[in-house]
């Protein structure tokens, strides 16, 4: 007669447990969340610093600069009703 043995090992993985106090629990999460963007932080390594935000002096500049009587994009505004055929893609407006 044949007898097969099985060794079973059983033990026991006891671990630390340890409860956290609340004011470690509430720097967790304060460390978690993210600060309301400030515009005007000028220091790129704060959390609050917001990347890649516009100039906004720069863009009015731009706009003012390209919106005056110089640039052919833009036509003045005729105080009387026109008499011709507007060109190919524009309308006529006036205003009395």
């Amino acid at each position: 007669m044949v007898g097969i043995f099985t060794l079973v090992s059983v033990g026991c993985a006891c671990a630390n447990i340890a409860v956290a106090s609340k004011a470690y629990v509430d720097q967790i999460v304060a460390s978690l969340t993210h600060p309301q963007s400030d515009w005007a932080q000028t220091d790129e390594t704060a959390n609050d610093f917001i990347k890649n935000k516009p100039d906004i002096d720069a863009i009015i500049s731009a706009l003012e600069s390209k919106a005056d009587s110089t640039d052919p994009r833009f036509d003045t505004i005729p105080t009387t009703a026109p008499t011709d055929t507007p060109p190919e893609g524009r309308v006529y407006i006036w205003f009395n």
